[in-house]
């Protein structure tokens, strides 16, 4: 009977030990921007799943990626028809959605899950390339693609006072905060001007203001930078801000 028991233990123990290393093995594993392409390279057998919007991933995305909407409700359905069997890798703007895309992925049985830390922004702040990246919209002169350096500096540099906005399309806070600047460029009329520039379609200049984190704006007086605001501001602080900039 002790025998018994005894080899009952054992084998209970082997289950519970094979089952604790399938759970470590599927565990998602978050990388830096360089530890994650470092691993997309070292991988024969790989899937690279970019969650953000369509009109996100036309804009710029990591060579090879396919596009799956996070937000779109038939995600976890496009989700199981990759294969399992190879490692995954996943990413978006700034980290939010792949996290819980990786955490969709795993309940799903993948085991091998790779997200990228600080998403895209991450990537790109790291001077890593991007693909499918637009062309230049010279008919636009707000919301502009591929702006380089030299071209942001002459919009900048207007004798009167610029405000850049710094946003994206799939932004809650950004959406926001468009309203307000558009009641603010009617009340100042051409006292101000304001710049509106996607990140997602404009990755030069975002990786040269080193920009982790949007809505972002900037506030520029005879070419000069003067203040930036990071985040949604309160009503009453933008126009604090304006109001002291137009004086």
């Amino acid at each position: 009977m002790r025998l018994l028991n005894t080899t009952i233990l054992a084998i209970l123990s082997t289950f519970f030990f094979n089952s604790c290393a399938q759970q470590k093995s599927s565990k998602t594993q978050l990388l830096v921007a360089k530890e994650f392409k470092t691993k997309i390279e070292a991988t024969t057998k790989k899937q690279i799943i970019d969650v953000r919007t369509p009109e996100e991933f036309v804009g710029g995305s990591i060579a090879d990626a396919v596009n799956i909407d996070f937000n779109n409700n038939l995600f976890e359905t496009e989700v199981q028809k990759l294969d399992k069997t190879k490692a995954i890798f996943v990413y978006c703007k700034a980290g939010g959605r792949s996290k819980e895309a990786a955490e969709i992925l795993q309940k799903n049985g993948f085991k091998y899950v790779y997200d990228l830390k600080g998403g895209i922004m991450s990537w790109t702040n790291n001077n890593f390339p991007l693909t499918n990246s637009g062309k230049v919209n010279e008919k636009e002169s707000v919301v502009t693609e591929q702006l380089t350096v030299q071209e942001f500096g002459k919009i900048t540099s207007s004798n009167k006072i610029v405000v850049v906005d710094f946003f994206a399309v799939w932004c809650g806070p950004c959406k926001k905060l468009s309203p307000m600047l558009e009641q603010f460029v009617k009340e100042y009329g051409d006292k101000i001007k304001v710049v509106k520039i996607d990140v997602d379609k404009n990755p030069l200049i975002a990786q040269y203001f080193r920009i982790e984190s949007i809505p972002l704006l900037l506030f520029y007086k005879d070419g000069k930078l003067v203040n930036q605001v990071m985040g949604l501001p309160e009503k009453a602080e933008l126009k604090g801000e304006l109001e002291k900039l137009t004086k």
